[in-house]
């Protein structure tokens, strides 16, 4: 099940509240309220019942004139909302993998889903005219299959791809190697070089895809 899929099961309030969080972690009631058009006082009561389930904890930050703002955040309960591709399944299928075929099979292995991977969102950029086009049309693939992503410009930072969520991340810490392959095909799909970090904050870890415009 998709976090998409669990609109259907839980009230939509509160699919929204922890898609918009998961987005944009550490949002105040007031901001939370503007992003999602309900009163704050209507919204409170959501967010203390999803705080009483686990799923939210308040925090804090600097506001407007360096005066603290109580802010909301999702909890590490709430990453089991989200897809998972390394289920144990799969972590065994690879592990049998490496025992019967050696070491290197598990890359092997991710290297052609890397390759088929890029060979399909290529096949999505038929209308895409500019690197932004191709960019904007990469994120929304993507935040399609669970990666929680954005795509943005800013003067300072350029064009960035921003992803809250990978769900290959526990297959990624065991084969560190895959990230540079996930780079790689960024970097062919978008037609430029890419520079994949990530970033922590108080609203959990997200990748961020830098993309070279000039």
């Amino acid at each position: 099940m998709t976090f998409e899929s669990l609109r259907e099961l839980i009230k939509p309030p509160w699919f929204d509240l922890i898609r918009t969080l998961k987005r944009v972690p550490n949002r105040s009631l007031q901001e939370l309220s503007d992003d999602l058009g309900m009163t704050p006082p209507a919204l409170k009561k959501h967010c203390r019942a999803l705080e009483d389930l686990g799923y939210l904890s308040l925090g804090k930050r600097l506001g407007d004139g360096a005066r603290s703002v109580n802010t909301y955040r999702l909890t590490e309960k709430a990453d089991g909302l989200f897809p998972e591709a390394g289920s144990e399944v799969l972590h065994s299928l690879i592990k049998a993998t490496e025992l019967q075929f050696g070491s290197n099979a598990p890359e092997k292995l991710m290297f052609g889903y890397f390759q088929e991977m890029t060979a399909h969102y290529q096949r999505k950029m038929k209308s895409a005219t500019s690197v932004a086009d191709r960019a904007s049309i990469l994120a929304k693939l993507r935040d399609e299959t669970g990666h929680v992503s954005t795509c943005s410009y800013d003067p300072k930072l350029g064009l960035r791809i921003i992803e809250q969520h990978n769900p290959l991340q526990s297959i990624f810490e065991k084969y560190p190697t895959l990230e540079r392959m996930e780079q790689i095909m960024f970097e062919r799909v978008l037609g430029r070089p890419v520079r994949r970090h990530s970033e922590r904050n108080q609203g959990g870890r997200h990748i961020v895809f830098e993309i070279e415009t000039l």
